[in-house]
Parts: C-alpha cells; structure tokens; sequence
C-alpha cells in the first residue's frame, strides 16, 4: 500500500486507464468520485473537475476510457500540477523524447484561420496511452490525455 501513496496523479491515471472507476483506491478515482458529476454524452460519461485540473472519461460501466491532464489551465480547467519521471508544466518536446523516448506516433503544428493546434506525441507506457499536446507558441506541455490504447487512431 506504501507504494500507492507515492504515486503522482499522472501514475495514477496510467494504473487506472482500462480499469472501474468505482473498484479503485487510488487518490485520483477518489477525488473524482467525490467531485466529478458524471455528464452522459452518447456511449461515455465524463467526469469533469475543472478545479483540480482533469477529466475523466468513462463506459457506461464505470471503466476509465481517458484521462484529460490540463496542464495548461484551458477551458475553464486550473493548470493541473503535471509532474512525470522528471518532467512537468515547463518541458518542452525535447524534454519529453529524452525521457520517454522515441515516441509511438506524432504529429506536428497545425495552423488554421482561428486556432493553432501544437505538435504531440503519444507514448507506450504501463500497457496505456500517454499522449502529450505541445503549446502552439511556447512548445511546452499544454495538455496530457492518457488512455487505453483502444481510444487513440493510431
């Protein structure tokens, strides 16, 4: 049990992608079923908590599909506090990569008449997704979404 409690948020919600949110004990479950209001949208409930910086996305059987980090702070969301095998808010891509490694798939900038979306890559970790979007002017971590494999089109 000693080890759970170590655990960042971020290692956390690698451990409960593909899982029941109800079952767990882990921190992150907790919080969110304290807080979050479970929105039905079509086949998923969304577990929104904009004050505490994350989302997470559900079957109707209560298994966690996804897990929005806010790392920074849109939509309404506080800056979730993003800390990950050394990195956080202020790692850029380069960063990423020298921690992570090469990534599983990426995707670069993309510019359009009313928003730029920033470059991501997407990572193999503890059998799940951990997707990272990169600001489109700064470059650092804007947002994480980790998620069973299952969920992302690559």
């Amino acid at each position: 049990m000693k080890e759970i409690e170590n655990l960042t948020f971020t290692d956390e919600s690698l451990l409960l992608a593909g899982n029941s949110l109800e079952d767990s004990v882990l921190k992150l479950a907790e919080a969110t079923r304290y807080f979050g209001l479970g929105e039905v949208e079509g086949d998923e409930i969304n577990y929104e908590i904009p004050s505490l910086g994350y989302c997470v996305v559900t079957d109707h059987n209560k298994i966690v599909k996804r897990i929005y980090l806010e790392v920074g702070g849109e939509g309404g969301y506080i800056k979730f506090p993003f800390k990950f095998r050394g990195l956080n808010s202020q790692s850029n891509r380069e960063m990423v990569r020298k921690t992570l490694g090469e990534p599983k798939a990426r995707g670069e900038e993309v510019k359009g008449r009313i928003r730029c979306y920033g470059a991501w890559d997407a990572f193999l970790e503890c059998d799940n997704i951990i997707h990272f979007e990169y600001s489109a002017n700064a470059s650092v971590i804007s947002k994480v979404v980790i998620g069973v494999p299952s969920e992302f089109p690559f």
